[in-house]
């Protein structure tokens, strides 16, 4: 029920979080915004990497999905691949 919208309805899913911020960090990359601006956002989904290695469409959901894994491997490779080589590679296995 806390996820309930003002007009009484449900989203089918609660937190888009993780999802969201990963297609704006390729467009934002590709519009060459701040680099420091493009590294919190990777922050941020550094820290929303599940242990098996993949992410999930939001915060503290525990299954990770191949959309939001691809996703964030793509921002993380494409803002710095060096700096996020660990993470990129527990998402490939």
């Amino acid at each position: 029920m806390a996820c309930r919208n003002p007009d009484g309805g449900l989203p089918s899913i609660a937190n888009l979080d993780v999802f969201s911020t990963s297609p704006a960090v390729l467009a934002l990359a590709r519009a060459n915004a701040d680099p420091e601006l493009l590294r919190r956002m990777c922050d941020h989904l550094l820290a929303q990497q599940l242990p098996d290695g993949g992410w999930a469409f939001g915060e503290d959901m525990r299954h990770s999905d191949v959309d939001d894994t691809a996703y964030a491997a793509a921002c993380l490779a494409t803002v710095d691949p060096v700096r996020h080589h660990d993470a990129l590679q527990r998402a490939a296995g």
